[in-house]
C-alpha cells in the first residue's frame, strides 16, 4: 500500500524532527565557548585567563579587596543561570589554581535576570563589607548581600531586599558616603510595566531602607558612578541613559536639591579620569554604533560648574575598529596601560570583531591626533563583552583587564568571567 506522506500526522512529525535537528545544531554551534583567535593580534594579544565559565551569561564584573589580603577580588552576576558569585583572588600563591575559589552569595534568592553587582562599604569603616546587586527579568529587585562568617561559606551570606514587595527593573547600583558618616545606595532602573526609568537614592535608618527619586532617566540606566566630579569634597552622581550622559551635583549637608547638568547626548558607556592631568576629572564616553569615532573626551571648563563641557574626538588611523555598525561599545576604562605616565583608554564591545582593545595616549589628547590602536583579543564572529575594569590583579606592576563575555542567550553561554594579563611590566623588566 502506498503511504500518504502528505497526511497531517506525517507532516507534523517531519516538522517536529526538523525542529529538533535545528535545535541540536544551534545548541552545538553556540555551546562550544569558542575563544578568540590569537592570529590577528600576535603582538598585542594578552594572555586570557578564565576565572569561571561554569554558568551562563556572565553580566559584568566589579573588583575590590573584600578579604583584605592586598589582592583584588571579583564579583559577577550570571544573568541566564541566575547566580551571583564572589571570586577570591588566589594569585598571592605561586601555585594558584587557574579557576578562582568561588562562592554563590545569593542565599537562595532567585537571581535570574541579574544585571549588575558591586562591592560596597555600608558600615562606613573604610573596608568593603558587602555586595549590592541589581536585577531585572524575573527577579526585579535591589539587594544587599552581607557575610556573617567565612567569605567562602555560602551559608554565612544573608540578603536584604531594599524595597521588598515592589518589583522594579534595576540595572545599576553603587554605594558610597554621600554625606559625612552616612552610607547611601544609588540605583538606576529601566522602563518596564508601569514603572518609569529613574535614579533612586536609598537611605538606611533603624527602621530599614527608604527610597526617594533623584532624577528621570532616558529608557534605562546604562552607566552609574559616584565621584566628586567638581572637586568640592562631596561625591556626585554621574549616570547615562540610552542617549544622555549627565550628572547630579551633590547639594552637601541639606541633601535635597540635586541639580542636574547634561554633559552630552548620543553617548552612553563612560569612564571618569583626569585624561590630560590638569587636576580636574574628565569623562570619556563611547560613541554610538554608527559613529566613525571610538569615543569622545569631555573636559569640564575651569571657569565653573555652569560652563559647558568641552569635547574632543577620540579615534584611530582606521576610524572605528570593526567598521560602520559592526561593534557596539559596551565598556570604557581609563588607566596607564603601558607604564609611560599617560592615561590610556580600554574598551570592550559586542558584535563581530575584537571584543577587547585599547588606545594609547599620544601625550596630548587635545591635539586631535589619532590614538594608537591595540587589539588584546582576536577576532570573533559573535561576542558580547560587558563592562571592564583595570586593576593590577597579579600585583606585578601593571594594569590588567577584568571583564566578562556573556554570550547571546541560553544557547550561547559565552567565555564567562575573565581577566587579561598585561605583559608590560614583564617586558620592561626584560
Amino acid at each position: 500500500m502506498e503511504r500518504d506522506w502528505t497526511s497531517p500526522k506525517r507532516v507534523a512529525a517531519a516538522v517536529a524532527l526538523l525542529l529538533v535537528l535545528v535545535f541540536i545544531f544551534v545548541w552545538w554551534h553556540y555551546a562550544q565557548r569558542p575563544e578568540p583567535s590569537r592570529e590577528d593580534c600576535t603582538d598585542d594579544c594578552w594572555t586570557l585567563h578564565i576565572i569561571d565559565n561554569e554558568g551562563n551569561g556572565a553580566d559584568g564584573v566589579h573588583v575590590g579587596d573584600i578579604d583584605r589580603d592586598g589582592y583584588l577580588d571579583v564579583v559577577s552576576g550570571w544573568e541566564q543561570s541566575g547566580q551571583l558569585k564572589l571570586y577570591i583572588n588566589p594569585l598571592s600563591s605561586p601555585s594558584a589554581p587557574a579557576r578562582w575559589p568561588a562562592v554563590e552569595i545569593s542565599a537562595g534568592l532567585n537571581m535570574r535576570g541579574i544585571e549588575d553587582a558591586a562591592f560596597a562599604d555600608l558600615s562606613g569603616s573604610g573596608s568593603l563589607d558587602s555586595v549590592v546587586s541589581s536585577a531585572e527579568g524575573r527577579a526585579q529587585r535591589l539587594a544587599v548581600h552581607e557575610s556573617l562568617g567565612p567569605l567562602l561559606d555560602a551559608g554565612s551570606w544573608r540578603v536584604t531586599e531594599l524595597v521588598p514587595g515592589r518589583p522594579e527593573m534595576y540595572m545599576k547600583a553603587r554605594a558610597a558616603n554621600l554625606s559625612p558618616n552616612s552610607s547611601y545606595v544609588v540605583a538606576g532602573s529601566r522602563e518596564g510595566g508601569d514603572h518609569e526609568p529613574a535614579l533612586f537614592l536609598f537611605r538606611r535608618d533603624a527602621e530599614g531602607w527608604h527610597r526617594e527619586q533623584l532624577a528621570a532617566v532616558d529608557f534605562k540606566t546604562t552607566g552609574l558612578k559616584l565621584v566628586d566630579i567638581d572637586g568640592d569634597g562631596w561625591r556626585d552622581v554621574l549616570f547615562a541613559g540610552r542617549s544622555e550622559l549627565a550628572w547630579l551635583r551633590n547639594p552637601g549637608t541639606d541633601g535635597r536639591d540635586w541639580r542636574r547638568q547634561t554633559i552630552a547626548r548620543g553617548v552612553s558607556e563612560f569612564a571618569v579620569c583626569d585624561l590630560d592631568k590638569d587636576g580636574r576629572l574628565d569623562v570619556v564616553a563611547g560613541t554610538s554604533r554608527h559613529s566613525d569615532l571610538v569615543a569622545r573626551w569631555f573636559r569640564r571648563s575651569a571657569t565653573g560648574n555652569s560652563s559647558p563641557w568641552e569635547s574632543w574626538p577620540i579615534t584611530t588611523a582606521i576610524g572605528r575598529p570593526g567598521g560602520d555598525g559592526n561593534i557596539a561599545i559596551k565598556g570604557v576604562a581609563c588607566g596607564d596601560l603601558d607604564n609611560d605616565g599617560d592615561v590610556d583608554l580600554a574598551f570592550t564591545s559586542s558584535g563581530a570583531g575584537h571584543g577587547v582593545f585599547s588606545l594609547t595616549n599620544t601625550g596630548n589628547p587635545a591635539s586631535n591626533a589619532h590614538w594608537s590602536l591595540h587589539y588584546h583579543v582576536g577576532h570573533m564572529d559573535s561576542m558580547k563583552y560587558d563592562n571592564l575594569e583595570l586593576a593590577d590583579l597579579d600585583r606585578d606592576g601593571d594594569l590588567d583587564i577584568v571583564t566578562s563575555e556573556e554570550g547571546e542567550g541560553v544557547l550561547s553561554p559565552g567565555l564567562g568571567v575573565t581577566w587579561l594579563e598585561n605583559p608590560t611590566a614583564r617586558r620592561l623588566r626584560g
